[in-house]
Formats: C-alpha cells, sequence, structure tokens
C-alpha cells in the first residue's frame, strides 16, 4: 500500500480492486487518474482538506451515499427514494365565483375570479346567452333572434285595459250591433287584435232569433298565416243550443298574447240569427277579390258538416264576405 506526497499525480499503480491508497497526514491535494480511478480505489487515512482529488468510481450499485453530493453529469436509476410526491389535480368543483381543486394527495386549493350566477341588474354591451336564457322577467329595448316560448307579462290592475268579469269583443268602437243570419254549416271569420296579454274565462254570444229544434252553435280559435289568413285551429268550443234567443256562453279559459292577430269563427249546424259588429266598427281587411269593390270585414267559409278543420287549408273554397255582411260579435268574459 503506497503513500503519496502532496499535489502527486498518481496514475497505473493499481491493477485490483482490492488495493487501498493510503493518504497522510498533510497532503491536500491528489490527482487519481487511470487504474485508480478504474477500479475505483478506497481513500484511508488521516489527510484531511483534500480539495484536488478526481477520480470516478465504478458503477454504483446500491447503498448510501452521505453528505453533500453532486452528480456534473446525469443521473439515472430505476427507484428513486425520498423523492419529493409528484402533486397534480384530480379534480374540482365550483360554486358562487370559486372553484375548489383537490390534488391526489388530498389537499386543496381555490381560485377565485370568476363571475358568479347572474342574479338580477343590468347587463351592458351585447350579450350572448349560448345556453339559453331563463327567466320570470326579461327587460330589453332589442331582442335578437327568435323569441319562441317568450311570454310577454299579463298586465293587472290599474294598468289593464281590462276589467275582471266585464265582458269584451273584437269590435273597433263601442257602437250599436246589427245583425247576421247564418247558414247551415259555414263559419263566419273575424279578425281580432289584444292591445295587452289577456285572459278570459268565458266566450259566448246573443242570438237575436232562433234556430229550429236541434240548432246548434260553436265557437273557433285560429292563429294567422305570415299573409295574415287564418292558419290553425287553436280552440274549438262545445256547442249551445240556438233554440232560445238570449245570451249563450260557455265557459273555457283563453289567453291571448298581445298585437297578435287572431281569427274568431262562429259556427252553425242550421239557420239562427246573432248580433253583428256594426260595420263602422268593423276591421278593414282590404278589398280581397277586386280594388273596384268595399273593403271587406270578415272571412266567410262553407263546410260539409259542422266539424270546426284542423286548418284553414282544410277548408277548401272561401270567400271574402262584402262588407255589407258585418260578422257575428263574440263576446270574452275577462276572468
Amino acid at each position: 500500500m503506497p503513500d503519496f506526497f502532496n499535489n502527486e499525480i498518481v496514475n497505473g499503480l493499481f491493477t485490483d480492486p482490492t488495493d487501498i491508497l493510503f493518504v497522510p497526514n498533510g497532503v491536500t491535494a491528489l490527482t487519481l487518474t487511470s487504474s485508480a480511478a478504474t477500479f475505483g480505489v478506497p481513500l484511508v487515512g488521516n489527510g484531511s482538506g483534500l480539495t484536488g482529488i478526481t477520480a470516478s468510481s465504478t458503477p454504483f450499485t446500491g447503498g448510501t451515499v452521505t453528505g453533500t453530493t453532486t452528480f456534473t453529469g446525469s443521473l439515472s436509476a430505476t427507484t428513486y427514494l425520498g423523492l419529493p410526491t409528484d402533486i397534480r389535480v384530480t379534480g374540482g368543483t365550483y360554486s358562487n365565483g370559486t372553484a375548489t381543486f383537490t390534488n391526489n394527495t388530498g389537499g386543496t386549493f381555490n381560485v377565485t375570479g370568476f363571475s358568479t350566477p347572474f342574479t338580477g341588474g343590468t347587463v351592458t354591451g351585447s350579450t350572448t346567452f349560448s345556453a339559453g336564457l331563463s327567466a320570470s322577467t326579461i327587460s330589453a329595448t332589442t331582442f335578437y333572434g327568435s323569441a319562441t316560448g317568450m311570454t310577454e307579462q299579463p298586465i293587472t290592475g290599474l294598468y289593464s285595459a281590462f276589467a275582471s268579469l266585464a265582458y269584451y269583443d273584437y269590435g273597433l268602437t263601442a257602437i250599436a250591433y246589427g245583425t247576421r243570419a247564418l247558414a247551415a254549416n259555414e263559419i263566419i271569420f273575424s279578425p281580432m287584435i289584444w292591445p295587452e296579454q289577456v285572459t278570459f274565462d268565458r266566450i259566448g254570444i246573443n242570438i237575436t232569433a232562433t234556430g229550429a229544434t236541434g240548432t246548434m252553435i260553436k265557437f273557433c280559435i285560429f292563429d294567422s298565416d305570415a299573409n295574415g289568413i287564418p292558419n290553425n285551429l287553436i280552440y274549438s268550443s262545445t256547442t249551445a243550443s240556438t233554440t232560445t234567443t238570449g245570451f249563450k256562453e260557455i265557459t273555457q279559459t283563453l289567453t291571448f298574447n298581445k298585437n297578435v292577430k287572431y281569427w274568431c269563427g262562429v259556427q252553425s249546424n242550421g239557420i239562427c240569427t246573432t248580433a253583428a259588429i256594426a260595420l263602422t266598427s268593423c276591421y278593414n281587411l282590404g278589398s280581397m277579390t277586386n280594388p273596384s269593390n268595399a273593403p271587406t270585414c270578415s272571412i266567410r267559409v262553407i263546410l260539409a258538416n259542422f266539424n270546426s278543420p284542423a286548418n284553414f287549408a282544410a277548408v277548401g273554397t272561401w270567400a271574402a264576405s262584402k262588407s255589407s255582411l258585418i260578422p257575428p260579435v263574440v263576446k270574452f268574459r275577462k276572468s
């Protein structure tokens, strides 16, 4: 086992990994090369403060390294012990503007600053609700897109144009009524547009001249197509007898939207006479067939039976009544 002096270079003296290099006291710089480095020769002795030793051992296959150790190259191993746990997010929840995330150790952390659910107030600027918008009351200057499913809030109290339990018709002005004779299986349609959303609980008509035994009357309500003509049947009433005079009404809840054009039809299975809207109070439907003719005020349809058609296209031939043929006046009671 040789000993060496300070600053000596050790090279090619070791041929067996069992050799030992003794470092005496006072040696502070020693360079190991060649076989000394190859065999990983252990250092023994009482030398201190060694600062110049350079060597590499054989591959490290197990054990414990104590003290501060620097690996200037890369470090590779199948198993690493004592390393900090790799923290990763495994899930999270959201509530009132705060997202709470959970990691793989069971810990949590919060992220704040999200917008909380909108519960009321004013939204300025262009706003798009991509997943739909639902509210009891929505107020805006301009609405874009489809208004499907939107229902206007009914006006109640002192601001409503309709008083509870009062009867209303679709005449334009409050003028004395005329009369209209109905033929068997015909429907007389008259347009009606209400100034606000309104709900009625009864519908009826005044019979001024009776029909034969078994004569009955009923009502049907149609919506309008894009041209303003009656389109689809939305209500067909039960029947009321016309064998006696007087007001005949049917209990039925009906809700009409504001500024929507509906058509109210009166239908009889036999000849009878009803009260009718005065000519000066009828809607002006224009001259439908000849511009030289006076404007019409109702639409007359002749059917093969007493059934209400499912839509206006199914009625076949129809004609716009002349202006002198005023429509029957149907009354609606405000609920």
